[in-house]
C-alpha cells in the first residue's frame, strides 16, 4: 500500500532510528518524532574577529539552529563555538583554512582533517565544517576522498559541500547534464546534498527551473537514501529582487511538500558590496524588518520540523497549471479533488500519512474546497504555533471527505491523515 511505511528507506534517508519523545516528557499525539532536527541555517555570517558572542545571540534570535561560522581561524571559531554551545538545541559548522591544504595527491596532508576536528570537537555546538561551494564533478574524487577520510575517522563529523542549481551551464557543472552532475555526485557518498537556487529575478520568476530542480534532486536523493537540502533567495543584487514574505514562504513551503530536510537562506549577514538587505547589516547591526520577517518564518519551521523530520517524501503534485507544467491530481492521490495552483506533497510517517498543501501563487491567497481519498476519516492541521494536531471538520460531498482551506500569498499547512480501518 502507498501509505504503509517504508521503514527501510526512512531509517537510511534519515540517517539514524526514529525515537520517541524524550525520557519523561509526554508524547504529543499523532506526531511522529526523529532523533534528527531539522536544520534551519544560512550562507555567510560575520567573519573572523567579527564573529562575536553577540552575533552567534543573533543567529539564534533570528531561528538559525544550524549556524555557518565564517571564523576561518581557530581562535575566532572556537570564540563562536563556545558562544553557540550555550544552546542546547543549536550545532554549528565552521569556515576553517586549513582544509584547503588537503590534497588527493597528498594522502599525508589528509591529516589536516583530524587537526580540524581535534580543534573544536570540545564544543558540544561542533557539528561539522565546510569545504567548498558550488564545485565542479572535476572536483569530486576530491570530495569523495574527504568524505571517506572523515566517515572512517570522525563518523559524527560532516563535512558540508553546496552544490550548483540547474541553471549551471555544462562547463561549471562538468558534466554534460545537470541529472548526470547530481548523480555523479551522489556516488561518491556524501552525507547530504546541498544546492542553491534563485528563481526571482528583477522582471521575471524562474518557476518552472525551480521546480525542476525540486523534483530531480527529490528523485535522486530518494534513490541514494541521502538528505537533501536547499539554499533559498533572501537578500537582492543586481538581476535579483529582494524577495518579500510571500515569496519566502511559497520557496519554503514548495521544498517542504518536496520533502527537503533544511531550509537554508542566502544571505543571513550581508556581504556588502552588490548584496544588500539580509537580516544583519555589513556592519554587524540588525536589518530590522528583514530580521523579523526570517524570525517569523523560522518559528513555522520549529514548530513544524520535528514532524517534518520523521516524514519520507511519497509523491508530489503540482495543480492549475498547464499540463507540461505539473502532474495535475493523481487519480489515487490521498487528495482526489482541489481547484486553484497548489503544491502537494504526499508524506509518509511513522504513525500516519501527512499532506503538505502549499499555495503555488506568491502573489495572492487562496481558497481551497479538498475532497480527500475515500478512505479518509480524520484529518488534522499541524498547528504552527505549538508543533500540535488540530482536528479539521470534514463533510461528505459527493461520496468523498471534503474541507476548506485559505491559505496567504505562499503559504503552507501541514495535515495528518487518519485512514479507515487503522
Amino acid at each position: 500500500m502507498l501509505r504503509r511505511l517504508r521503514i527501510i528507506g526512512l531509517i537510511v534517508l534519515l540517517g539514524g532510528t526514529l525515537t520517541a519523545a524524550r525520557a519523561g516528557e509526554p508524547e504529543a499525539p499523532l506526531l511522529d518524532r526523529s532523533s534528527e532536527p531539522f536544520r534551519i541555517t544560512h550562507w555567510w555570517s560575520a567573519q573572523r574577529e567579527a564573529l562575536s558572542e553577540e552575533q552567534v545571540d543573533l543567529m539564534v534570535e533570528a531561528g538559525l539552529n544550524y549556524l555557518q561560522l565564517m571564523g576561518h581561524q581557530v581562535e575566532h571559531n572556537r570564540r563562536a563555538l563556545a558562544a553557540a554551545s550555550k544552546y542546547p538545541w543549536v550545532e554549528a559548522i565552521v569556515h576553517d583554512g586549513r582544509l584547503s591544504e588537503v590534497k588527493l595527491e597528498a594522502p599525508d596532508s589528509f591529516q589536516r582533517i583530524d587537526d580540524i576536528v581535534k580543534d573544536y570537537s570540545s564544543y558540544p555546538a561542533f557539528k561539522g565544517f565546510y569545504v567548498i561551494d558550488e564545485p565542479s564533478a572535476t572536483r569530486f574524487p576530491w570530495l569523495e576522498g574527504i568524505y571517506t577520510y572523515t566517515r572512517e575517522r570522525w563518523p559524527e563529523v560532516t563535512p558540508y559541500v553546496n552544490l550548483y542549481p540547474n541553471y549551471c551551464p555544462p562547463h561549471g557543472l562538468g558534466t554534460a547534464t545537470y541529472a548526470e552532475h547530481i548523480e555523479q555526485y551522489l556516488a561518491i557518498r556524501p552525507p547530504l546534498l546541498s544546492y542553491d537556487h534563485y528563481p526571482f529575478y528583477v522582471d521575471s520568476v524562474n518557476e518552472a527551473g525551480w521546480f525542476s530542480n525540486l523534483e530531480e534532486v527529490r528523485r535522486q536523493c530518494l534513490g541514494a537514501g541521502v538528505p537533501y537540502w536547499v539554499i533559498i533567495q533572501f537578500v537582492e543584487w543586481p538581476g535579483m529582487r529582494l524577495v518579500n514574505e510571500a515569496q519566502l514562504r511559497w520557496s519554503v513551503y514548495s521544498a517542504l511538500a518536496y520533502g527537503f530536510k533544511s531550509i537554508s537562506y542566502f544571505c543571513y549577514f550581508t556581504p556588502g558590496g552588490q548584496f544588500k538587505n539580509g537580516a544583519i547589516e555589513p556592519d554587524g547591526r540588525v536589518h530590522p524588518e528583514r530580521f523579523a520577517l526570517m524570525k517569523k518564518v523560522n518559528r513555522d519551521l520549529h514548530a513544524l520540523g520535528p514532524v517534518l523530520m520523521a516524514l519520507c517524501s511519497e509523491r508530489v503534485y503540482r495543480t492549475g497549471l498547464a499540463p507540461e507544467q505539473g502532474t495535475g491530481v493523481p487519480e489515487d492521490g490521498w487528495i482526489r479533488s482541489v481547484e486553484g495552483k497548489w503544491i502537494i506533497g504526499e508524506l509518509q510517517g511513522q504513525r500516519g500519512s501527512y499532506v503538505l498543501l502549499a499555495n503555488g501563487d506568491y502573489e495572492q491567497s487562496q481558497e481551497a474546497r479538498i475532497r480527500w481519498a475515500p478512505e479518509v476519516q480524520a484529518v488534522y492541521r499541524v498547528s504552527k504555533q505549538t508543533g500540535r494536531p488540530e482536528p479539521v471538520r470534514l463533510r461528505p460531498r459527493k461520496g468523498l471527505p471534503e474541507a476548506a482551506f485559505s491559505l496567504a500569498a505562499g503559504d503552507g499547512e501541514l495535515y495528518r491523515l487518519e485512514w479507515n480501518g487503522e
